[in-house]
C-alpha cells in the first residue's frame, strides 16, 4: 500500500526524554535492557496513526512500567512523512497461518534460519516449514469438502501454537522485526522495494514501522503528566 506524503504519525516513549532529531540508536526504556538485548536492532521507526491510540498505549506503559520505576509522565512524539512510502501491507485479522500466506504470495519467506522465535525459547521458524507448505500447496485446504480438512486443521493449530503468546495472535508482526530478526526482514523487505511494512498490534490502530528516518519531519514532542 501507498502511505501518502504529509500523513501525521505518532509515538510515545516512558521516562526519558526522546532526542530532538530521529536517532536510530535511541531505546524506549520500556524496551531496554532485555534479556535477548537490543529489541529494535535495526533502528527502525514504529507509529500508530492517531494521537488517540499512543496516548492510551502510552497510558498503559505508564501503569506498568512507570509505577515500576516511579515514573510519572510520558512523551508523545508527532511528524508527519516526507514522501509517499510504499509498505507491505499485513493488516487484517492475520492469524498466522494467513500472516505467512500473504507473505509467501508476495515471495517473501520467513520460515527459514534467520529467524527465532524469542516468545517460545529461541526456536527457529523453519521447524514450522513442512506444516506451512503442506497447506499452502493444497486448494482451499481449509474447506471440508477438502479430503485433508481435519488434518489441515490440527497443522493450522500448530501454527498457531508457535507463532501466538496467550491470546496474542498478532505478535508474528512484531517478531519479524524483533531483536536479530529484524535484520534479514528489512533487507528482504528493501529489495523488494518497500519502505517499511504495516501491521495490526493494537484493535483500534494500525502500527506502521519505517526504516529510514529520512522519509519523516522532524520530530515534535509533548510532555505529559
Amino acid at each position: 500500500m501507498i502511505l501518502p506524503a504529509n500523513t501525521y504519525l505518532y509515538r510515545y516513549c516512558v521516562g526519558v526524554e526522546p532526542p530532538q532529531e530521529w536517532s536510530a540508536d535511541f531505546e524506549n526504556p520500556e524496551y531496554s535492557n532485555l534479556p535477548s538485548g537490543k529489541k529494535n536492532q535495526i533502528g527502525a521507526f514504529f507509529f500508530y496513526t492517531n494521537e488517540e491510540t499512543a496516548r492510551n498505549v502510552a497510558g498503559c506503559a505508564l501503569a506498568n512500567y512507570g509505577q515500576k520505576y516511579s515514573i510519572n509522565y510520558y512523551t508523545i512524539t508527532s511528524c508527519q512523512t516526507t514522501r509517499d512510502l510504499n509498505l507491505l501491507d499485513l493488516r487484517g485479522n492475520l492469524k498466522p497461518y494467513v500472516f505467512l500466506e500473504e507473505l509467501y504470495n508476495q515471495g517473501i519467506d520467513i520460515l527459514t534460519d534467520d529467524f527465532v522465535n524469542y516468545f517460545k525459547g529461541g526456536q527457529l521458524f523453519s521447524i514450522q516449514r513442512d506444516n506451512f507448505m503442506q497447506l499452502v500447496n493444497q486448494i482451499a485446504p481449509f474447506s471440508q469438502e477438502n479430503p485433508h480438512w481435519h488434518q489441515n486443521c490440527q497443522l493450522a493449530g500448530e501454527l498457531w501454537m508457535f507463532f501466538s503468546c496467550g491470546n496474542n495472535d498478532h505478535i508474528l508482526g512484531q517478531l519479524v522485526t524483533d531483536f536479530a530478526n529484524g535484520r534479514a526482514f528489512k533487507q528482504i523487505l528493501q529489495s523488494k522495494m518497500f519502505d517499511g511494512y504495516i501491521f495490526n498490534e493494537e484493535k483500534d490502530c494500525p502500527t506502521i514501522c519505517i526504516f529510514d528516518s529520512s522519509n519523516l519531519s522532524s520530530p515534535n514532542h509533548i510532555e505529559i503528566n
